[in-house]
């Protein structure tokens, strides 16, 4: 009996072995049987960044089943990783703005984050620090509506401006400006002063002065020499009320974009605008007779509309040979290589022979180019159509070999009186084919 219970006690301890194995083996087919599912990356290891250096963390994939680890990469965190975002407000007339920039605040320092392109390709990009997050003021938008003005952009008026030195005249019937000393840019001069009416605007008044709209009162009559130059403004309505421009009033005001001349003025005077470099828009009123020497030159005009009350223009009134600024406009256009501004002949260069355009209307001064006895124009014949009615003084200046053939029977009175440095003239020219 006692053999029996032993064989059969070994028996059952086999089965329960064998049972034993085989719920082992089922465990682990049964954990190897699925396609792992990669879980949400999780960091390990990590070295946070400091202001000065990179970090680095282990990003680490497991299964989200079984929790069976999949594969890890080692990556990297750039300094200031725990940068603000600060939204940028946009600038307006009178206010600075900010643009949107991230901000450490461990270091106190700016930064933009730039993207990295390569070969077309985009990668991921790095934060570049930035010297100033602040956007300057628009400044106004101002429009000159008669002798008043205002922003277009805010409506913001231009009052009359404190700073501004008038002096009374001798015999106090009038005053002028002859200073300004105040910070505002936009400037409206009074029409009076000390109950007397402010009628110019003296030599070298507003000279490099930090300034960029000007009211002038219709009580103005006189811009004088230089009482602009240099300044910073940039635009400008001259009341019908003033007569003279003066000696280059606005010479070198780089900024001066508009210039509305009004109807009272009779010359522009030698280099009234010259060098005004960024000048693209400019009327001329109808009462203006003379366009003297460079008034106008170096300026970005495209055209510009010469009124039929003018009777003389100087040599280089509207040149353009300076480089220093750019390419610009030049309002010069070259017609079988005679120069033209509207309808006025203005160069011949390096021509010798030239006939005008039948609808010409005047010859600039120094038509050739003021060469000099040294080096005389090349110009030998210039045939001169009887639609022109003025021609300024010494237009062919040292042009020694010409001949000029002109249309008219007799030289019209309309012409300066030393139009031709005594080369010989050719009347009541008619051409034949």
């Amino acid at each position: 009996m006692k053999k029996l219970f032993l064989s059969f006690f070994t028996l059952l301890m086999c089965l329960t072995v064998i049972f034993a194995l085989s719920a082992c083996n089922d465990e682990n087919e049964n954990k190897d049987d699925h396609v792992h599912t990669p879980a949400d990356p999780v960091r390990e290891n990590e070295v946070a960044s400091t202001c000065v250096s990179q970090g680095s963390y282990d990003e680490v994939i497991y299964c989200s089943e079984c929790g069976e680890f999949m594969y890890s990469e080692q990556k990297y965190t750039v300094p200031h990783s725990d940068l603000t975002w600060i939204e940028g407000t946009p600038p307006t007339c009178e206010d600075e703005g900010v643009i949107g920039h991230y901000h450490c605040p461990v270091c106190e320092k700016n930064f933009a984050y730039v993207d990295t392109i390569n070969g077309g390709l985009l990668y991921e990009g790095y934060f570049k620090e930035i010297d100033s997050v602040k956007i300057e003021a628009t400044g106004h938008n101002d429009i000159i509506d008669g002798y008043n003005g205002a922003c277009t952009v805010c409506g913001d008026p231009i009052t009359e401006s404190e700073g501004i030195v008038y002096s009374l005249s001798t015999d106090g019937s009038y005053a002028e400006v002859i200073d300004y000393t105040g910070a505002a840019k936009r400037i409206k001069i009074a029409d009076t002063y000390e109950g007397v009416p402010v009628t110019a605007i003296a030599t070298a008044a507003f000279r490099n002065k930090e300034i960029s709209t000007v009211i002038i009162p219709d009580s103005a009559t006189t811009i004088a020499d230089s009482a602009f130059y240099g300044s910073s403004v940039t635009s400008i309505v001259i009341p019908d009320s003033v007569t003279t421009i003066g000696f280059q009033a606005f010479r070198h005001c780089y900024s001066l974009e508009s210039v509305i001349i009004g109807n009272g003025v009779e010359e522009i005077s030698a280099y009234a605008f010259n060098y005004c470099s960024a000048l693209s828009n400019l009327i001329i009123g109808n009462s203006v007779k003379i366009i003297s020497r460079e008034a106008f030159s170096e300026c970005n005009l495209s055209s510009v509309a010469i009124p039929n009350s003018v009777i003389s223009i100087g040599e280089d009134a509207f040149a353009k040979r300076s480089l220093v600024f750019g390419e610009s406009n030049c309002p010069i256009r070259y017609e079988n290589g005679v120069g033209y501004v509207d309808k006025w002949v203005v160069s011949v260069g390096e021509q010798v022979g030239v006939r005008l355009r039948d609808d010409t209307v005047g010859i600039a001064a120094g038509l050739a180019g003021i060469l000099g006895p040294q080096q005389p124009s090349k110009l030998r014949t210039i045939i001169i159509p009887c639609s022109v009615k003025y021609i300024s003084n010494k237009a062919f200046a040292y042009c020694p070999h010409l001949t000029i053939y002109c249309e008219a029977e007799s030289q019209p009175i309309s012409w300066d009186s030393n139009w031709n440095s005594s080369q010989p003239v050719v009347w009541g020219y008619k051409e034949t084919n």
